[in-house]
């Protein structure tokens, strides 16, 4: 059975007073600050060394800050294995071989042989040198493909300086560098692995020039990050996939243990693979936060696993000790110990009715046709808006939201034979409360709520988190002329929750005026950003949000996480909130159901229902609905493949863009999609470019001779109708809105050897009859040049966004519509995705197209 450890049970004074300090000083580049690694993570290390002498090798270490986490833990755990002894240097003169190559004072050479005190080397041209054994401090080894070079001699100088910055432990490090027994593996983002172990210093050298880091491809292949020439085993091994790890383990490579810092969607969504890593005889050790740490639970379970979990108790014990709790953990520490959440509810009974309404009406997509479904998700949609706004309604949104309303109200009023009189009522009363809401006379509670809350707070800096549907700048600048206009001197922080969760911030009050995803209220709770949080939500969010806070209550009881009485989140000011906290006793941990998220991804699949099971069934293709920051909504293919840059936006400048599967895509992904100033001017470039065969060209003549038959029918000219009639007529089993397309698309020819055959019948053309398989057979062999075309064009638009992308300075987080970049007259928009749809079938008419709703 799984372990939930608490650190005092497990760490006797005498394993904290084994001499396993790292005796490092680390600093993120040349010239910065230094500091010694946390103690709560050498003390982290001291505990899972202990859990791994049980039965137990895989251990969940819950951190209140894994951020930045993975990079230095795994740098941690590399020196650790070292001081404990787990992982040796195997260096000696005697193990080289004659022709191996290796690397002495900068140079690549050939060992020879040793021949007493000497050591006898091949350089370029060459020349033979023997050097002495004494003046040998180590060889590291070099890949066999790599040329010799000429002997570099040190100057004294250069030998003096690096012998006077190197700390004793420094200095051994390098006779680790080729010749280490073993490698710590961890898996996690490139990029952000690459950056840090970039710039990374320890005693004021440069990691990267100290150990061996390589990265695994999925077959366990190894390529160094930083100095190619080397061989050997790496000191650290960076994977971004389980089948990395799994390839390298079946390859049999030396591995001292494995560190996953990977987010909980990557874990759910290969977890078969994740739960293999359990099966081996190695260490793995998993990074968490408090946001994940019901989710982990949740996918790895608690057979087998050890649950390492860091409280404010244990965290208070560090610092009674004089534990060292520099570094970025240090205000995040603090604040969780000290941590402060206030609930406060105010009511807006149109909105409450709106949604209650709504949420019965739910199944309506499924009982009733698209038009009607539309009217459902335009009215779920105002609902969801207003319940985020933290400013007063403008005229502009007020006119637009009344002229959607009268638009959806004309909608059912020229559907109402095929509705239900009860939905209909039912639409119109949500219709009457969202005029309300936008009338005047309204007034808005939540407003006023958060109002008092900057009033009657004495914090210098207030951070108000808004939701992604909500503009940022213009909450900003009406907060700013309130705090103005009532003489208060807050520093007022309008942040979208992503940016917030990504920014450090050390002290404040944070208030929190919306309620999203459980994810997404778990992240900005525990990221620790601030001591104070207040929530601010309608009574309506308040009862759905608190089931959630039970259950998180519940978890974290049970494993002994918060246990002073500032720690709960539950406000201390209200007697109802108290007797829900109390009721966390009773809680199941089968009650996982979360209406909030029911809803808003019942307002998405609205949306997307619209497009799904259309009247056109013979012109359908199975699609999958994805939505993007700025309202867009495209519905591409499931083998559809998409340009994707998120490497290239969130990682390094060493990453490029990467084509993949429409299912292979994830909620904060980024993409680039290219569109020319038409369709036409696309198509015509691809046909210059498959025209550059005279071949092609010949082809493409040939396979035109279907149209010109249509061209000279008489019936085509006077009634394009008649001609679609007769070639149904003839025996074409193909729907009518597909041979429109054909007469009217630019198309090379039917795929379908069939329908040409009809098409010949229908025009009576001799020609076409004569020659079908060989008009056929043209089309064919032109819409292949034209697949080959447009994949080279692709590739090579792939290679200029890479470039262009690099020189852009792209935010992420203010992330809030598309943006357009012109590459080579083509302009390429890139777009974050904020929503996935599950498998829809829709007309292949709607399928690849950017659409907006409102």
């Amino acid at each position: 059975m799984g372990s939930f450890i608490d650190i005092d049970d497990v760490l006797s004074d005498s394993e904290r007073e084994k001499n396993t300090k790292i005796p490092v000083e680390l600093s993120l580049k040349t010239g910065f600050p230094k500091a010694h690694f946390s103690d709560i993570i050498e003390t982290s290390l001291l505990v899972v060394d202990l859990l791994n002498k049980k039965e137990k090798n895989t251990t969940v270490i819950v951190f209140p800050e894994k951020k930045i986490l993975g990079p230095i833990f795994t740098l941690a755990k590399f020196f650790h294995e070292i001081i404990i002894e787990k992982s040796k240097k195997d260096y000696s003169l005697n193990s080289f071989k004659k022709g191996d190559k290796v690397s002495f004072n900068n140079s690549i050479c050939k060992f020879l042989e040793i021949d007493g005190e000497m050591v006898k080397l091949e350089f370029k041209g060459g020349v033979i040198s023997s050097i002495s054994i004494n003046e040998v401090t180590r060889f590291q080894k070099v890949k066999k493909d790599k040329e010799l070079t000429r002997y570099m001699s040190p100057t004294n100088s250069q030998s003096q300086e690096k012998k006077d910055h190197r700390t004793v432990f420094v200095e051994e490090l390098n006779n680790y560098k080729t010749h280490i027994n073993n490698s710590v593996i961890c898996l996690s983002k490139l990029g952000k692995m690459t950056d840090y172990f970039s710039n990374v210093s320890i005693e004021d050298n440069q990691v990267k020039n100290i150990l061996l880091l390589s990265k695994a491809d999925y077959k366990g292949n190894l390529t160094n990050l930083f100095d190619s020439k080397l061989d050997g085993v790496p000191s650290i091994i960076l994977c971004t996939e389980t089948s990395s790890i799994t390839s390298l383990i079946n390859n049999q490579h030396p591995i001292s243990s494995i560190v996953i810092d990977s987010n909980i969607k990557n874990i759910e969504d290969n977890l078969v693979d994740f739960n293999k890593l359990a099966n081996f005889n190695i260490p793995v050790i998993y990074l968490s936060d408090f946001s994940e740490y019901p989710d982990l639970i949740s996918c790895l379970g608690e057979d087998r696993v050890n649950y390492l979990i860091w409280n404010s108790k244990n965290l208070s014990e560090l610092i009674k000790r004089n534990y060292s709790l520099e570094g970025t953990f240090s205000n995040k520490i603090n604040n969780y110990i000290k941590r402060e959440i206030e609930y406060l509810s105010v009511e807006c009974n149109e909105l409450s009715k709106s949604f209650f309404i709504l949420g019965r009406n739910s199944n309506i997509h499924t009982e009733f046709n698209q038009e009607i479904s539309e009217c459902y998700s335009g009215l779920y949609y105002i609902c969801f808006l207003l319940s985020k706004r933290i400013t007063p309604l403008g005229y502009d949104l007020k006119t637009k939201i009344n002229q959607k309303i009268d638009a959806l109200k004309k909608t059912l009023q020229s559907n109402a034979q095929y509705i239900l009189k009860e939905c209909l009522e039912d639409f119109y009363e949500v219709m009457r409360l969202l005029l309300k809401i936008i009338s005047n006379d309204f007034f808005n509670q939540k407003i006023q709520k958060i109002q008092e809350c900057i009033k009657n707070n004495s914090q210098s800096e207030i951070y108000l988190v808004l939701d992604k549907k909500i503009e940022v700048q213009n909450a900003q600048n009406y907060w700013n002329s309130w705090c103005k206009e009532n003489n208060l001197l807050n520093n007022i922080h309008v942040i979208s929750y992503s940016e917030y969760v990504s920014t450090e911030i050390n002290e404040g009050l944070t208030i929190l005026a919306f309620l999203g995803k459980e994810s997404v209220m778990r992240k900005i709770l525990y990221s620790f950003n601030t001591k104070k949080y207040t929530v601010v939500l309608y009574d309506f969010e308040k009862k759905w949000n608190d089931t959630r806070v039970k259950r998180w209550n519940h978890i974290f009881k049970e494993h002994n996480i918060h246990q002073e009485p500032s720690q709960s989140i539950l406000s201390t000011s209200s007697q109802t909130e108290h007797k829900h906290f109390k009721q966390t006793d009773n809680i199941e941990k089968e009650d996982c159901s979360d209406e909030y998220d029911s809803l808003e991804s019942n307002l998405f699949h609205s949306i997307y229902s619209k497009y799904d099971s259309p009247k056109n069934k013979e012109e359908t293709i199975d699609v999958i609905p994805v939505s993007f920051a700025g309202g867009g909504l495209s519905l591409f293919p499931l083998r559809h493949k998409i340009l994707l840059v998120t490497n290239l936006i969130l990682e390094s400048s060493n990453s490029n863009a990467t084509q993949c599967l429409t299912k292979e895509l994830s909620v904060g992904d980024f993409i680039a999609i290219a569109s020319r100033d038409s369709k036409d001017s696309s198509v015509d470039l691809i046909k210059q470019y498959a025209d550059k065969d005279p071949e092609i060209i010949c082809a493409r003549n040939l396979a035109q001779k279907w149209k010109e038959a249509i061209k000279i029918s008489d019936f085509f000219e006077k009634n394009p109708k008649k001609m679609i009639d007769k070639i149904v007529k003839a025996g074409c089993t193909k729907n009518r809105q597909t041979i429109r397309n054909w007469l009217e698309a630019d198309c090379i020819c039917p795929q379908d050897i069939e329908d040409l055959k009809c098409i010949a019948k229908a025009t009576g053309d001799f020609v076409l009859k004569e020659k079908i398989e060989e008009i056929f057979n043209a089309g064919k062999l032109v819409i292949k040049a034209h697949q080959e075309a447009g994949r080279e064009l692709s590739e090579q638009l792939q290679k200029q966004i890479n470039y262009e992308l690099k020189k852009q300075n792209i935010d992420p987080i203010n992330f809030w519509e598309p943006i357009q970049i012109n590459i080579s007259n083509c302009d390429v928009k890139i777009f974050k995705i904020i929503d996935i749809g599950t498998i829809i079938k829709a007309e292949k008419k709607d399928v690849n197209k950017l659409v907006f709703e409102w």
